[in-house]
């Protein structure tokens, strides 16, 4: 069974699907399944007891499956906090959308299709069978991400820094970026100037601009803030597993404020 303070297989698919069956039931969440991609499935973990007067807030993780950090920093999270999880807001979560790139450690999925877009314009790249199972339960998610939605990434590529993508309600970026700035900032240094994927990033940031990604979807349909963080890659599992679960907590952490 793998230690999530020290990752050695972070690709090894059986055994996160069964600690994240451990640890979603420790921590009070129900496991359901939003669909099948291959023998795969899907899962949303949703708090059993949900709270209508706290933040309904959504973290993804694995829609490149290349990118594992998000996903163990997910379980990493569920299994520190337990029954805490939420205390502070009801988190839901997607461990895992693109099991199959997981599986192997591709960024796309066994079909060659991109997960992370499609969802709305400027992408034109048809929707995967994730993005497609994603869209046929909309209304779920949604609800589940009345107040946020976080995707966590990482940057494969040789960049060794922290940015990010996200999204408010504001012509400015507010306290909510921030504290997600801070926790990489905290934790490795920030890709400062350049442009990634046809996206500016400026210390560390790119705001409101739209790349049909999930994130940008979802803000489009009302929720208010979004974000898509970006750990890097190359950089020691365990740092980044870590760094994920601090960006979980310090959004709960936001929110409860």
């Amino acid at each position: 069974m793998q230690n999530l303070n020290n990752i050695t297989k972070p690709f090894d698919i059986d055994t996160f699907l069964t600690i994240q069956s451990d640890v979603s039931e420790s921590a009070g969440y129900k496991n359901t399944c939003l669909g099948m991609v291959d023998k795969y499935p899907i899962t949303l973990l949703s708090p059993k007891r949900a709270h209508k007067s706290k933040p309904h807030i959504l973290i993804a993780g694995g829609f490149h499956g290349e990118e594992p950090a998000g996903c163990w920093g997910i379980l990493k999270f569920l299994k520190t906090e337990k029954e805490n999880a939420t205390k502070q807001a009801n988190i839901s979560f997607l461990p895992l959308v693109n099991p199959t790139g997981f599986a192997v450690g591709c960024p796309y999925n066994k079909y060659g299709e991109n997960a992370a877009l499609g969802f709305c314009p400027p992408s034109t790249e048809p929707l995967s069978k994730e993005g497609l199972i994603l869209m046929n339960n909309l209304d779920l998610l949604l609800s589940c991400a009345k107040d946020c939605f976080i995707s966590l990434h990482e940057e494969p590529a040789e960049k060794d820094g922290f940015y990010l993508y996200t999204f408010e309600n504001s012509k400015t970026p507010g306290k909510f970026t921030q504290t997600l700035l801070d926790v990489g900032t905290q934790q490795f240094q920030i890709i400062k100037d350049c442009e990634i994927e046809g996206s500016i990033i400026k210390d560390g940031l790119s705001f409101n601009e739209h790349d049909g990604t999930f994130e940008d979807f979802m803000f489009s349909r009302g929720v208010p803030k979004c974000a898509c963080t970006e750990t890097p890659g190359k950089n020691d599992i365990n740092k980044r597993v870590e760094t994920n679960r601090l960006i979980i907590k310090s959004t709960a952490d936001y929110f409860a404020i």
